[in-house]
C-alpha cells in the first residue's frame, strides 16, 4: 500500500493521525532572573578554537 491509499482509508474511517511536534521548547524566556549581556558579540576569532 502506498501513502495515498492509507490516507484515503483513514479519511473514510474518520481516523486522525497523531502529529508529532517538531521540537520541544526547552527555554523559558519569561522569567525573573537576570539577563546577562553577550560579551563576545564584537569579537572576531582569529582561528579555530580561539
Amino acid at each position: 500500500m502506498n501513502h495515498k491509499k492509507i490516507h484515503r482509508l483513514m479519511r473514510e474511517h474518520d481516523l486522525r493521525p497523531k502529529f508529532r511536534r517538531r521540537f520541544i521548547a526547552t527555554i523559558d524566556s519569561d522569567h525573573d532572573g537576570p539577563i546577562f549581556p553577550n560579551l563576545a558579540k564584537d569579537i572576531i576569532p582569529s582561528g579555530p578554537n580561539r
